[in-house]
């Protein structure tokens, strides 16, 4: 048996409310979760609600799945792992940890997930859309124990590291995977993305235009040689780093599965898909991860073999460190693991997206003069 655990217990801070509770056509965030993992063939589903239990349970029909209360939810997200992990039934070989504020993924990508594990019986399977690793994941039981031990605001993710060989990622074609909804600009995304679907949200990405003396030819020769900036991710960092990146007659090169056209109007070119790469990473290329959820330990470590000499990643100090720590234990040596730059930028303080592209990019800009001199 198969077992799923819907984590619900989050605190909603930037979306200012309880994001299971919020409405995607005649149902709740929650319940598309729950009836995507019912429709995949899953029977034993465990919610697990922390902050706003009560107005949860008001919006919310819950009557066909078991409910428990994490009382430490402040903790993080390990501690809405080890409630559920609790609560599963006893003859679960494996559970599927999914997200309430992913109500996009579709149940046939949960069936596939589920098709995968039945056929291979690999340790850990990963949705992987065009390259990015998604969400739900599927963990087999022998590692409950370790997922039993992990602390703070951090999933299952933070044993990944340790099993590189027991990880099957499927490659799917659904970006429900990657969208998850914290901000109110999130969900406007999303809900055009429910709306139109895949076709109308996620169009070509295509090349926009720079500053006029750019595109005409005319930059100055002062301006010929500087960094290129390739950077993962959507989040309002990336259009801080992008505007400021133009400023500064940069060229930026942004990549992330969800990114539309009019995401990024000071971009230099918008992609899709990192692979293969959209650009020669050379010692030139400044490489800056602010996807803030998850850029996967493989694409890591596809970063630090290319030439460039510079991989930054923006991420809390937790997230980071198992990020290094995972690194590490796959066997990226020291000279490799020197190349990552992290937490990203120089330390002024920066909290705003703007302050913290302006630190990150003020770092690049003294790794690139000392280098050249």
């Amino acid at each position: 048996m198969i077992s799923a655990i819907v984590l619900a217990a989050g605190m909603s801070t930037r979306m200012g409310k309880s994001k299971a509770v919020l409405t995607m056509g005649d149902k709740t965030f929650l319940r598309h979760v729950i009836d995507s993992t019912k429709l995949s063939g899953v029977e034993d589903i465990v919610v697990v609600l922390g902050r706003g239990m009560a107005e949860i349970r008001r919006g919310v029909a819950l009557d066909d799945v078991k409910v428990v209360e994490n009382r430490e939810y402040e903790r993080g997200m390990s501690t809405s792992i080890h409630a559920g992990l609790l609560a599963v039934r006893a003859e679960s070989e494996a559970i599927l940890v999914a997200l309430a504020d992913q109500p996009l993924v579709k149940p046939s990508t949960i069936q596939l997930l589920l098709d995968e594990y039945r056929r291979l019986k690999p340790g850990i399977v990963i949705p992987v859309f065009q390259g990015f690793r998604g969400n739900p994941v599927l963990v087999h039981k022998r590692f409950f124990p370790e997922l039993m031990q992990i602390h703070g605001d951090i999933g299952c993710r933070a044993i990944f590291g340790r099993h590189p060989d027991d990880i099957h990622r499927v490659e799917v074609s659904d970006p429900g995977v990657l969208v998850d909804i914290d901000t109110p600009e999130d969900l406007q995304k999303a809900l055009e993305l429910y709306t139109h679907g895949a076709a109308g949200s996620l169009r070509k990405p295509v090349e926009f235009l720079g500053a006029p003396e750019q595109n005409e030819g005319k930059i100055a020769e002062s301006y010929s040689v500087q960094p290129k900036l390739l950077i993962l991710g959507k989040t309002p960092l990336v259009f801080a780093l992008t505007r400021l990146a133009s400023a500064m007659k940069m060229a930026a090169y942004v990549v992330d599965p969800l990114a539309t056209t009019g995401d990024f109007p000071n971009a230099t070119k918008v992609y899709t898909n990192l692979e293969p790469y959209p650009i020669p990473i050379t010692s030139q290329t400044y490489v800056i991860v602010a996807t803030h959820a998850g850029s996967d330990e493989p694409i890591m470590q596809r970063l630090v073999n290319t030439d460039s000499q510079y991989v930054a990643v923006v991420a809390g100090r937790q997230h980071a460190t198992t990020i290094l720590d995972n690194l590490r234990r796959t066997g990226v040596p020291p000279n490799l693991l020197a190349k990552i730059k992290s937490p990203a930028g120089i330390d002024i303080g920066a909290v705003t997206p703007e302050e913290i592209a302006l630190s990150v990019v003020a770092d690049i800009v003294k790794h690139w003069r000392t280098h050249q001199n």
